[in-house]
């Protein structure tokens, strides 16, 4: 089986969810949300917080970063984001697919087969 390797640079979450873009059909919108959260929801983990990455607190940050006065527009993101499977609800509350928050590496590798 023949086999061909394509690395794609990705050093920001907002990258690396472009290069996934073909599987999830996200706007460039949602891409941009998704990533404040996912960047936000890795700095809580780091700091050894269990917290969610939707909650009130972390609505109003993102909606901060993204340059919106009321948090509570993000519901809607929120729910399409939740629709079109890249969040989860899990005991209650809304959590991030775990393939879509990037390692520390800043390339991805596709491995094509034929």
């Amino acid at each position: 089986m023949k086999s061909k390797k394509i690395k794609a640079k990705a050093d920001t979450t907002f990258k690396y969810l472009q290069l996934l873009n073909g599987i999830l059909r996200l706007t460039d919108k949602e891409m941009s949300i998704l990533a404040d959260f996912i960047d936000l929801h890795k700095k809580i983990k780091d700091a050894g917080l269990d917290i969610s990455p939707f909650s009130t607190e972390n609505k109003k940050k993102v909606a901060e970063m993204q340059g919106r006065e009321d948090f509570n527009t993000l519901n809607h993101y929120i729910k399409k984001l939740n629709e079109k499977g890249v969040i989860e609800l899990k005991d209650g509350k809304y959590q991030i697919r775990e393939f879509l928050i990037p390692g520390d590496e800043d390339e991805i590798v596709f491995v094509l087969k034929k």
